[in-house]
């Protein structure tokens, strides 16, 4: 895995986004203050463990990063576990 941290922050919007969610829905699925989530969308050195907690809820409803040299490829799935973006 190549991981840049500068794409880190839009990756985790994507991923929010394609999820439908709002910064206050990740940050109840993911136990991460409110002005967490904000701050990891906007910064490029976020805590790991803050991130690894972010993305692995993104995983758990269907939502996949590839980390690239110049981006990131993400997939999302929402069968995985009959998920629907509202969940």
């Amino acid at each position: 895995m190549i991981f840049q941290p500068q794409f880190l922050a839009p990756a985790i919007r994507a991923g929010r986004n394609a999820l439908n969610w709002t910064q206050q829905d990740l940050a109840k699925k993911s136990e991460i203050s409110l002005p967490t989530i904000a701050r990891v969308e906007t910064e490029s050195n976020p805590k790991m463990a803050t991130v690894l907690a972010v993305l692995r809820v993104l995983a758990n409803h269907g939502v996949v990063f590839q980390w690239q040299e110049q981006g990131f490829a993400m997939s999302v799935n929402f069968l995985q576990k009959n998920l629907t973006a509202t969940d």
